[in-house]
């Protein structure tokens, strides 16, 4: 078990800044957005904050961050090792079994990507 922050993570604040005034205690003055726990703060916490030139960029960055322990835990699920095959189990049960959760895991896998991407599932 990794030690990072646990999710949900998601992206709390998106601030548009066009005017170029310092938003920040450390004096930045462009875009940003705040990603953090799902909970508000003061009792979520700030996970990263996204700064680049372009808002665009910006919004895909927080997106994709949000969704790192979603990630991992997919990741985890995909590199679970196959169980023991049953002996008493058909080679074509087998197959059936291990394609339907090969089934779902493209099906989750494909829905992360459109939340990060900012597409509707």
């Amino acid at each position: 078990m990794s030690a990072h922050t646990p999710g949900p993570w998601r992206v709390n604040q998106i601030v548009r800044n066009p005017d170029l005034k310092p938003v920040d205690r450390r004096g930045y003055a462009g875009d940003m957005a705040y990603v953090g726990t799902d909970r508000p703060y003061p009792r979520g916490m700030c996970i990263a904050v996204v700064r680049e030139e372009c808002i665009a960029e910006i919004e895909a960055n927080a997106r994709l961050i949000a969704k790192a322990p979603e990630l991992l835990e997919m990741l985890r699920e995909f590199a679970q090792p196959a169980p023991d095959p049953d002996p008493q189990e058909h080679i074509f049960q087998r197959h059936v079994r291990v394609r339907r959760k090969l089934d779902q895991l493209t099906q989750d896998a494909r829905a992360l990507l459109a939340e990060i991407e900012g597409a509707d599932a």
